[in-house]
């Protein structure tokens, strides 16, 4: 299969250095055009992955020569021996690839494509190849060679070689671009991916909590029972019970290990500036504002390095997407992220505001929107509840991991603001 690979690739960049050859460049220096067949096989030798790269590029110069035989003919079939003069009048130009591929396998390091290097090492390939292919041509073929023709040679080295190493160049900085902005966007997924594991990580922990505490219920209650003289099946089932109990505590626990693991890549523990994890934000909130009449605006503030990007971005995008949820039938919705420092009884911080014009929250179900399972979202159609997470994620991320504080406000019919609060020692510094 590799054998076939290797075949096609070869026949395909041999058919385009023949074709390309055919396209000239005509300069106001006499008797010189520059073809792009040369141009052609230096940039595919330079640029693409070939297991055998000189029997290419031999190759490609010998189906160069077949061409320009070929159209030789054509042009002077009426003329007598028009294929013999063909093959005469090419061979020199066959002869100019043949050197040209010589000196830059040799001169030209393909394991060290260093580019400021390059352009000067380009020249001397192709002044010598043109040197050669103009001494053949005066020493058999009798053609005139002389120094002003010398200096012809020169510029002409010099501008096919500069048009060469300036596509390469372009060609990288094509392919940079477009594999930054496929790491990016790569960076950008696992990131969210990440920020979700964290926020389901955090409640499985506080769940690992309550299973503990049940076990320790369920085995007080045993030792309780054993200590009266009660039925010993109940005693019984009520052991097997705690037994199950620590048996879901082991597994939960390997699960949370687990997600810890994967979460913990080195790519996630690198810090990360504040305002390239707005970027991202963005990048993943106007996915979810599609067809909608949303208008989300940050209002950055100042710049900061943290090690707990994923953090915010699991604190802004669990409040943000709430936003989205409650403006979802409004016209003209928006949420606006402020950003701005402050100082709070004494401790200099980050403070972060997200601020909707959505229904607001109802005076009475304030004091429940932190709690685990409650929602305002029911739909009363079809029966379905929001799990009511997001904003239990929120406070427990701003004030167990971050040591900070979040607060409401809102007004039913006027919109709601999140106010999160978190002290500079720990957001830049990770210093608790």
């Amino acid at each position: 299969m590799k054998a076939k690979n290797n075949l096609n690739q070869l026949i395909f960049i041999s058919f385009l250095v023949m074709f390309s050859a055919q396209i000239y460049i005509k300069l106001f220096v006499n008797h010189f055009n520059i073809s792009f067949g040369i141009i052609i096989l230096i940039i595919l030798l330079y640029m693409i992955e070939i297991d055998n790269k000189i029997m290419v590029a031999v190759i490609s110069s010998f189906f160069v020569y077949i061409i320009r035989i070929l159209v030789y003919f054509l042009e002077n079939i009426e003329i007598e021996s028009a294929l013999k003069l063909g093959i005469r009048n090419h061979f020199p130009e066959f002869i100019f690839y043949l050197v040209y591929i010589t000196i830059y396998f040799i001169i030209i390091n393909i394991k060290n494509k260093n580019l400021n290097y390059l352009l000067p090492k380009l020249i001397i390939c192709d002044f010598f190849a043109n040197f050669t292919e103009m001494y053949i041509r005066h020493t058999i073929y009798l053609e005139n060679f002389n120094l002003n023709m010398i200096i012809g040679l020169l510029f002409v080295a010099f501008l096919r070689s500069t048009l060469i190493w300036v596509m390469i160049n372009l060609m990288i900085k094509y392919n940079t671009t477009l594999l930054k902005k496929e790491h990016t966007e790569r960076y950008i997924k696992l990131l969210a991916s990440n920020s979700t594991l964290k926020s389901e990580v955090y409640l499985m922990e506080k769940s690992m909590d309550n299973i503990e505490n049940t076990m320790g219920k369920s085995y007080k209650l045993y030792m309780d029972i054993s200590e009266k003289d009660l039925d010993d099946d109940l005693k019984k089932e009520i052991m097997e019970i705690t037994k199950d109990i620590h048996e879901i505590k082991k597994e939960f626990n390997l699960i949370v290990r687990g997600v810890n693991e994967l979460t913990n890549t080195k790519e996630l523990k690198d810090s990360m500036d504040y305002y390239a994890i707005l970027d991202i934000l963005k990048h993943m909130i106007n996915i979810e504002l599609k067809n909608t009449n949303i208008t989300f605006n940050i209002e950055k503030g100042e710049n900061f390095n943290t090690i707990y990007h994923y953090y915010l971005i699991s604190i802004f995008r669990n409040i943000i997407m709430n936003g989205i949820d409650a403006l979802k039938d409004k016209d003209n919705g928006f949420i606006y992220l402020n950003h701005n420092s402050m100082e709070i009884d004494n401790i200099v911080g980050h403070c972060f505001e997200i601020i909707d014009n959505g229904e607001g929250i109802a005076d009475e179900d304030k004091k429940y929107i932190f709690n685990p399972g409650f929602s305002t979202k029911i739909n009363f159609e079809t029966g379905d509840v929001n799990r009511g997470l997001g904003l239990i994620i929120v406070k427990d991320i701003v004030e167990t991991k971050l040591k900070g504080f979040v607060t409401l406000t809102s007004s039913k019919g006027k919109g709601t603001k999140f106010m999160i609060f978190v002290s500079k020692n720990i957001l830049e510094e990770g210093r608790f």
